[in-house]
């Protein structure tokens, strides 16, 4: 279920893409500009790590996390904070 979510969310937000960058395209004002252009790369890179983990579920390298670990294949291990466990809590590898 989540791969096709993840999917669906793939393809909404490069179509949401699209008016988000003509819209940005007709902004002057220099500093709602530096504003519009953070927001893109900050979008950019939320779905490049969501591709990433489409990518790997399509191909099926998933399967070879260990099952103890289900923070490692989380989206919460890209901040600091999610990746506060350690490898010795990892248990057992699937």
């Amino acid at each position: 279920m989540a791969f096709y979510a993840i999917g669906g969310g793939i393809v909404g937000a490069l179509l949401a893409a699209v008016p988000g960058f003509i819209d940005f395209l007709s902004i002057t004002v220099a500093r709602v500009r530096r504003i519009g252009i953070y927001h893109m790369v900050a979008n950019l890179t939320a779905v490049g790590i969501f591709a990433v983990s489409f990518w790997l579920r399509w191909i099926g390298a998933l399967g070879v996390l260990p099952a103890g670990c289900p923070w490692l294949g989380s989206s919460s291990s890209v901040s600091p904070a999610g990746s506060a466990g350690s490898w010795s809590s990892c248990t057992a590898w699937a």
